[in-house]
């Protein structure tokens, strides 16, 4: 019964921290939205692949920090959208508590 509850407190923390950087990472990604026809690579979602079941912001979490590789020295991707790929490690990250220390 405290691992249940130890996990629903969790639910509620990350849900607590989701509110307000809901609109922040809505809006970013509505940016990078205009590059997803520049980017040649394709991003597992939880929806596409059984492993990221349990752990979708982790999921969402490594997604992004590949997407950040592969479009850190491509010259087509403007600085906005490198941006907004920063913004939404660094929210996904508040979220799923991971420190921010990491470029």
């Amino acid at each position: 019964a405290r691992a249940k509850d130890s996990a629903t407190e969790q639910s509620l923390s990350i849900m607590q921290k989701w509110k307000p950087l809901q609109t922040f990472i809505m809006k970013d990604l509505e940016i990078l939205e205009n590059i997803k026809n520049k980017i040649h690579l394709e991003l597992y979602t939880p929806t596409e692949t059984q492993e990221c079941t349990q752990q979708t912001l982790q999921c969402y979490l490594g997604e992004v920090v590949t997407l950040k590789k592969e479009t850190e020295d491509d010259t087509e991707i403007k600085e906005e959208f490198v941006t907004a790929i920063q913004n939404i490690e660094k929210n996904l990250k508040s979220l799923t508590g991971l420190n921010h220390t990491e470029k």
